[in-house]
């Protein structure tokens, strides 16, 4: 095999995968293999556990970032959850520390994933594992564990020999998953990795031509390593057997250049077998530029990549060279030019030979083509009609002999201004709005104009979702000519505007992304699942670039008579849980660290037990995953330091709005934010914000359409599904009704799913019926919710700690202290109780005459001295087992019992002042206790259905003193099911309504027929009603006069 190369670049010894023998150039060294093995899936290997047959399941040639086949199989669409075991059997030495595996799930709903590990007694155990949805190409970890902390145990089988054995994958897919699967090797890693790690890094190509989405999830690959080189398969670089030569330049996000190099190869077979070793280099971000030819010289392709050195024991750069790679604009590693005002013409830099023909292709603002054709003499027309200011692109191809020798784009700079825009704003609907919300790219401009045209007639607010790193795609360069012609389509067809731009990973810019990502992750690898795509709050470079994006836009825009509101979101509120649950904390970042140490000395916080001898030493806490409370001082101190963290972003985005001008509300997704919401809803009231929760089709929106009603907070329900179908939509509906102040409203989620077909037709009758619905239910005024006399308490501070998620809602450990259980049995059961938390201020408390608080031993002094006032002026309370043992500071001093009076203890009912404890000794079983409980102890409810699948909840109009009984049939659990999945379906029961005294009429409202007339004592002795699965039914009772 024929090779050379140049450069720091060397190439080493794979890690034994298949052929042997080293290549590289003289003076480049050499090193031993690394403690990694890598094996298939076993061909044939998926057996379907339970649900529908798969439709495909088969083995692929791998992709470029597995060394062997990958295994793909692909789901039958079902209402069912599907569990499909892919089959391995692997010994497991003792030096294995982990397990990974490769998922590409692009396009396909939520996998849940359980390593299986036979113990050598035949024991079969599965262990949750990370994993995500819709992702690119993703290597996630397992950490090696012992049988006692598996989630399930399966019968013995037969294991001969002393080792363990790892017996494949067991994927458990969500009810109506579509799309297929991508699994590609196994790793078997027996590394040791130091704590903290001394290097860290990851190599992620950046995708430019996928414009739906760039940065994070527009990636197709995303390797990561933690070895003491960045090591890389060659494969990846010679991905294809045309491939004959490579020449590449690393360099920085300030063009500086650290090296050129080359490699060829005449032998593709033997490149699989290759590691490729990076250079060593400080911590920071990197570019690397490829450039791929064929055996006769010719270019094939390009490909842009990121090397991102997250820890490093190196502290110098190398020497800066100069470019060498290219002959277009061959001094600049980020070419970038500008047009003189006035100037239509353009001087380009080319190293250029005699015969040599420069193409061009202009490319606008929306990467739309705007002009092309053959360079003289290195100068070229500038495009004309492009409104400024304006980044447009041009690319640029440099053919010699017939062959084309290099390809490059240049950014190039159209200057202008941008007045602020003059007007009123407009007024928003603050009842039962509905918002409808793309996030199509502006390099889609006719699909995202398309999406406007349904919006009149459903009277919807248009959502219209602009990138960050489309609008401001280099520092101070925001994009306002695309803007406004989003708000001209909307001002012409008179659709009020959110003006909304998502900032999560996925839509950082470029320029500040990368330096995020140092930021955020320190020695985490976390951020490699997709469901992680939050950006750190303690990163000051970039929340000060955020906050001068967010002036900048506001103060342009706060007049503009078509925007009703702003949401600048989905930045950082769930940033540190993902990383808990996934059990992949081993360090934090510098800025996340220094604003840590700052909170303990602000707080004089006692260092002792936390093994530094000043406050500058201090590390963050790792979590310790043992199912127990953390009750360490510094891990408390933590947890609270988090929660403020969250909050004062929230607090400083808010501000900037305010300070720029706008009056209109603002919208923010924080409904998975760390710590307790409840503590977070203050922020948005003070700053006229709402709350937007994307998980509206779980228990979970029940319980937060609660917690914002109590705040006064408007909140906005939205499906996980996009789009949602009509009985997902109707549902999410539902319970807004049935639990919130209807003041948010519902936001219909298309995300980037617009393009023609039957999902948009049947999504597009979904948000048709949608608003028809909100449309009727605002016009009957305004009403309050009708809720039973009592309510469930979550203590968030025992849940949070116990979960390890920082969240107060942990998708993974939802069960923690009892929590989905209780919801379930709450909203399954028709109970219509509020749902408080240990925060709840006590004014809230007092408006129910009944509390059951989970299992809460964790219990802030405040919360403790709160209940004991509420009991003592009236109200009843259920504990249970060590409720408030334990206070914020870890110390176990049973404020609660104390505050309760002498006879205060677990397991026995008493009297204290004017209100009754029922302290149970243990904690409840939720589905089988809590109605007889309840209902010993004065429970009443104002509606009670008979059987499960008929939903009810019962408004008062604030205005005629009219009521409003919503009734929905819900007859499937999870998914997004069709309209036609469920049709035909109705659910019939015996209703008993609690009114006032008199005769009522009823009447149903969207169909305007009545339904006859009744006395309070009859109703209350139940009536018999229908209502078709999946749909929302109102029935009107007005008092006879």
């Amino acid at each position: 095999m024929g090779n050379k190369m140049k450069s720091l670049i060397g190439t080493i010894l794979s890690a034994g995968i298949l052929s042997s023998g080293v290549f590289c150039a003289s003076g480049v060294e050499t090193e031993p293999a690394a403690a990694v093995s890598c094996f298939p899936f076993q061909p044939g290997g998926a057996e379907v556990v339970s649900g529908e047959p798969l439709l495909k399941a088969e083995v692929r040639p791998g992709a470029s970032n597995t060394r062997g086949p990958l295994f793909f199989f692909q789901p039958a669409r079902s209402g069912k959850t599907q569990s499909i075991l892919l089959k391995s059997d692997l010994p497991l030495p003792e030096s294995v520390r982990r397990i990974g595996y490769w998922i590409l799930s692009r396009g396909s709903g939520w996998c849940e994933v359980n390593v299986l590990v036979q113990e050598p007694d035949g024991n079969i155990y599965a262990y949750r594992a990370p994993a995500s949805g819709d992702s690119p190409w993703t290597f996630y970890e397992w950490e090696m564990q012992s049988p006692s902390e598996a989630v399930k145990k399966f019968a013995v089988q037969p294991n001969p020999g002393k080792l363990r054995r790892f017996r494949g994958l067991l994927v458990n897919l969500q009810p109506f998953s579509g799309g297929g699967y991508r699994f590609g090797d196994v790793v078997l890693d027996s590394a040791e990795r130091p704590a903290p790690r001394t290097w860290a890094w990851t190599l992620r190509d950046v995708a430019e031509d996928i414009s739906y989405q760039s940065a994070f999830t527009g990636f197709r690959l995303a390797y990561a390593g933690v070895e003491a080189k960045a090591r890389l398969p060659l494969v990846l670089f010679f991905n294809t057997p045309d491939v004959r030569r490579l020449r590449g330049m690393i360099y920085d996000s300030a063009g500086r250049v650290y090296d050129n190099f080359e490699l060829e190869s005449d032998d593709v077979a033997k490149l699989r077998s290759t590691d490729l070793i990076l250079p060593a280099l400080p911590r920071g971000n990197y570019w690397i530029d490829l450039h791929r030819f064929g055996a006769g010289g010719e270019l094939l392709n390009r490909q842009k990549l990121s090397y991102l050195v997250q820890f490093s024991p190196v502290t110098e750069l190398p020497p800066a060279v100069e470019p060498e790679i290219s002959a277009i604009f061959p001094d600049q590693a980020l070419p970038m030019a500008e047009v003189s005002p006035g100037n239509g013409k353009l001087r380009l830099k080319i190293a250029s030979q005699p015969g040599d023909i420069v193409k061009y292709s202009w490319f606008d603002q929306y990467k739309q083509p705007c002009g092309s054709g053959i360079a003289r003499e290195n100068e070229l027309d500038v495009p004309q009609g492009i409104a400024t200011p304006a980044l447009v692109r041009l690319e640029l191809e440099l053919e010699r002999a017939g062959k084309t020798v290099d390809r490059r784009v240049v950014r190039v700079k159209l200057p202008g201004g941008k007045p602020p825009v003059a007007g009123v704003p407009a007024v928003p609907q603050q009842f039962f709005p509905l918002d409808e919300t793309e996030t199509i790219s502006i390099t889609q401009p006719l699909l995202k104009e398309s999406f406007s045209d349904h919006l009149p007639a459903n009277g919807s607010n248009w959502s219209i979702s602009l990138y960050w790193d489309e609008i401001e795609p280099v520092r101070g360069e925001i994009q306002y000519p695309v803007i406004d012609r989003y708000l001209k389509l909307a001002r012409e067809k008179k659709i009020p505007v959110n003006l909304t731009f998502f900032i999560h990973l996925d839509h950082l810019p470029e320029w500040v992304w990368y330096d995020q990502l140092l930021d955020q992750n320190g020695q985490n690898m976390h951020y490699s699942a997709s469901f992680t795509r939050k950006f750190s709050p303690c990163s000051a470079r970039t929340v000060d670039a955020l906050c001068n994006m967010i002036s900048q836009v506001v103060k342009t825009y706060k007049d503009c008579p078509e925007i009703v509101g702003w949401n600048f979101s989905q930045g950082v509120e769930s940033f540190w849980s993902d990383a808990s649950r996934n059990r992949l904390v081993v360090g934090y970042d510098a800025a996340t660290v220094e604003a840590f140490r700052n909170y303990l000395k602000e707080r004089k916080f006692p260092l002792a037990g936390t093994g530094a001898a000043s406050y500058d030493e201090v590390q963050p806490p790792v979590p310790v995953f043992d199912g127990r409370l953390d009750l360490r001082a510094l891990y408390l101190a933590w947890e609270e330091f988090r929660q403020q963290v969250v909050n004062s972003y929230f607090e400083r985005i808010f501000s900037t709005i305010r300070a720029a001008g706008a009056t209109q509300p603002i919208k923010s997704y924080a409904g998975m934010g760390v710590g307790d919401i409840t503590r977070m809803l203050p922020v948005y009231r003070k700053y006229g914000a709402e709350l937007c929760f994307g998980g509206g089709d779980s228990p979970v929106h029940a319980f937060l359409q609660s917690q914002a009603r109590n705040a006064g907070v408007p909140l906005i329900g939205e499906s996980f599904a996009l789009p949602p179908f009509s009985p997902t939509l109707q549902f999410v509906m539902f319970t807004e009704i049935a639990y919130g102040a209807m003041t948010g409203g519902t936001n219909i989620m298309w995300g980037r799913h617009f393009s023609p077909g039957e999902v948009r037709t049947e999504a597009l009758e979904a948000s048709a019926a949608a608003a028809s619905l909100a449309k009727k239910i605002r016009s009957l005024g305004r009403s309050e919710l009708v809720t039973a006399n009592g309510a469930v308490m979550f203590g968030m501070l025992s849940m949070v700690n116990r979960s390890r998620s920082s969240m107060w809602i942990d998708w993974t450990n939802l069960n923690t202290n009892g929590f989905s259980d209780a919801l379930n049995a709450v909203i399954g059961n028709n109970l219509q109780m509020t749902f408080l938390t240990d925060a709840t201020p006590l004014e809230i408390l007092r408006r129910n005459r009944l509390i059951v608080l989970n299992d809460s031993p964790l219990l802030r002094d405040e919360s403790a001295l709160r209940l004991a006032e509420y009991v003592k002026t009236g109200g009843t309370l259920i504990l249970m087992g060590e409720a408030g043992r334990f206070n914020q500071d870890g110390k176990e001093c049973w404020t609660l019992k104390k505050s309760l009076g002498e006879e205060a203890a677990p397991g026995k009912t008493f009297r204290f002042g004017q209100g009754k404890v029922v302290w149970l000794a243990r904690p409840l079983d939720w589905n089988r206790e809590l109605m007889p409980l309840i209902g010993a102890n004065g429970f009443t409810r104002p509606v009670r259905p008979s059987g499960g699948a008929m939903r009810a909840a019962l408004r008062r109009n604030e205005t005629d003193g009219s009521y409003q009984l919503f009734l929905f049939g819900k007859t499937w659990n999870g998914g997004n099911p069709h309209a036609r999945e469920i049709a035909g379906k109705t659910v019939t029961a015996r209703v008993e309504i609690r009114l006032p005294a008199g005769s009522w009429l009823l009447t149903d409202v969207f169909d305007g027929k009545p339904l006859g007339s009744y006395t309070a004592q009859e109703l209350s002795g139940g009536i018999e009603l229908s209502a078709d699965a999946g749909k929302l039914k109102m029935i009107e009772l007005k008092r006879r006069k």
